[in-house]
């Protein structure tokens, strides 16, 4: 491939920031006033906000996309899987067995176990046989232990497994199946889990959602309060009533309530209504202390 200058009359040869390719920038003057046609310009859209399937593409020339079906950090999460036109690879480590889900549009999908399955030390692998049968690398290329056909053809013992990691996660399936009834009954569970805290966000104006409607997961509900002082009041009161894990992602801030598998619908309520209370409390004291400011 040649790469022209489009007849630059500027020639930048500086060390940083450095020349961008004509196509980049032509990319770039096009996803300024309309993101792959989500209606948004580029420097609108929020680092919460997940594009529509419909708006996500392969790079020209693309072998696969991966993505991450729910994003942990930010609160994210795809409602359906995108089709691109190449392999598509899915990271669904958050969400995997918490509700049914299009296999059709997947050719790979992997998942730690940890989150929604069981314990670290698991990671579950779906593949289509097709993939198996396009991988190309030449005898020694690739470590056996990196290859899947190496893992399909010894019937995931190719060396020796986590036996007490997969034993949970046996449990886990059964528990799936047997106890709530299967993928489409826990999905409705979970979806409700995750409605009992959202409706309260959305009927606040104490508390602010971090994530796009849209956007939102299922698993993983992220919110801020109106100050920093009352966020860290807000983790210490809740410690102290026995609610554990809701401090944000260190890179994104404010708190995050993580409604896996586990987590059962008592244990929404009662954060909901600690929430609802720390609310009341402080928008209480705040109303006094503005009482008392006007008196003065």
């Amino acid at each position: 491939m040649t790469v022209t200058d489009h007849g630059r009359e500027v020639l930048n040869f500086y060390a940083g920031p450095t020349a961008l390719p004509w196509t980049v920038r032509a990319q770039i003057s096009r996803d300024i006033v309309d993101f792959h046609g989500s209606g948004m310009g580029v420097m609108e859209i929020s680092h919460r906000y997940v594009p529509p399937a419909a708006a996500v593409r392969p790079r020209p020339g693309a072998r696969y996309l991966h993505l991450v079906t729910n994003n942990t950090v930010e609160g994210t999460q795809f409602r359906a899987l995108p089709r691109v036109g190449v392999p598509l690879v899915a990271d669904m480590s958050s969400d995997l067995m918490t509700d049914g889900f299009d296999a059709a549009g997947c050719d790979l999908a992997y998942a730690h176990a940890q989150k929604n399955i069981g314990i670290a030390g698991v990671t579950i692998v779906l593949i289509r046989k097709s993939m198996l049968g396009k991988i190309v690398a030449r005898p020694g290329e690739l470590p056996a232990i990196l290859d899947y056909r190496t893992h399909v053809s010894h019937r995931s013992n190719y060396h020796t497994p986590p036996t007490f990691a997969i034993y949970v996660t046996w449990l886990m399936l059964g528990w799936i199946e047997e106890e709530m009834g299967g993928l489409a009954a826990l999905g409705r569970v979970n979806r409700r889990k995750a409605a009992t805290l959202y409706d309260l966000l959305d009927a606040s104006p104490f508390y602010r959602g971090l994530a796009e409607r849209d956007s939102r997961s299922v698993t993983n509900v992220t919110f801020a309060l109106p100050t920093a002082r009352l966020h860290e009041q807000f983790l210490e009161e809740a410690g102290k009533a026995g609610f554990v894990g809701l401090a944000g992602h260190r890179s994104a801030g404010g708190c995050r309530a993580s409604l896996f598998n586990g987590v059962t619908q008592d244990m929404a309520d009662r954060l909901t209504g600690f929430m609802a209370a720390f609310e009341q409390r402080n928008q209480t004291r705040e109303h006094r202390d503005q009482e008392g400011s006007s008196d003065e």
